[in-house]
């Protein structure tokens, strides 16, 4: 198995087992530690790093040692689109399998927090309804996607640009 899908791979199960422990934790509930699920970026990053530093000493296509920059930016963003598929099919087992109440859940929280900031009852029920209609087991997963998807491609031209073959 290439480096590429390895490292795509990681990225994918280490972003689907900690969506697993904030849920089990419950901390998804917490309108503090709901924060700490943007650690997954931070996964993203360190695996695509990690992951394009490995790529770029392996044989390019011409049979020579190192990567031009466009060959690293395809490797990185192969990791970056096969995490994005797991990520897009853990979400989706994660909302309709494990936590099927995540979203009434995540609803009564939201309401906890509006309350808090002294909204109206009616305020509160027009936030929660705009807020319900993109809390979809398909549009969160597809969001988690999207947002793996732009992090892999900033990363990728980063990391494409310090480890490229001069």
């Amino acid at each position: 198995m290439n480096t590429s899908v390895k490292f795509g791979i990681y990225t994918g199960l280490s972003v689907a087992v900690w969506t697993i422990i904030m849920g089990y934790t419950g901390w998804f509930k917490d309108p503090i530690l709901l924060n700490l699920f943007w650690v997954v970026v931070i996964f993203q990053f360190v695996l695509l790093f990690i992951g394009m530093k490995k790529s770029s000493i392996e044989v390019n296509t011409n049979g020579e040692s190192g990567k031009s920059y466009t060959q690293l930016i395809k490797d990185g963003l192969l990791i970056t689109i096969i995490a994005g598929v797991l990520i897009f099919l853990s979400s989706i087992f994660f909302t309709t399998v494990l936590y099927p109440e995540y979203f009434s859940e995540l609803h009564e929280s939201y309401r906890q927090i509006l309350t808090s900031l002294g909204k109206s009852e009616i305020e509160i029920e027009k936030l929660l309804e705009e807020n319900s209609r993109t809390q979809t087991p398909f549009l969160q997963a597809l969001f988690g996607f999207i947002g793996t998807f732009l992090t892999g491609l900033l990363g990728s031209a980063i990391f494409s640009a310090i480890f490229r073959k001069r």
